[in-house]
């Protein structure tokens, strides 16, 4: 399904390369093929995206804007888990109340 460009295989399989689960770890790899994933649709690519912006995680430098972007998708997306709103509303609360950088 990866293969297909399915976007939520995709983004599954790019969280199995960031953190070596089930493959080698590959971090880049893993990135790249969450942006296609988020970019193609998929909620999570963009949680996960999200999350690396604006923690400056997994090779992402810290980016408030990037990250407002990403989470601000998933919110508007009806397919993710109850912890993972929350998590991305706490989050750009979070990037609201911060200082400009």
């Amino acid at each position: 399904a990866a293969d297909a460009h399915h976007s939520g295989a995709l983004a599954l399989v790019g969280v199995a390369h960031i953190h070596g689960l089930g493959t080698d770890k590959n971090v880049t790899q893993g990135m790249a093929l969450l942006g296609i994933a988020a970019q193609s649709g998929s909620s999570m690519a963009a949680y996960q995206l999200g999350r690396g912006f604006a923690r400056g995680k997994h090779g992402l430098a810290k980016n408030k804007k990037r990250a407002k972007f990403w989470l601000e998708t998933v919110v508007c997306n009806e397919e993710i888990t109850d912890t993972n709103w929350r998590d991305t509303v706490k989050l750009l609360t979070k990037l609201e109340t911060e200082k400009k950088a």
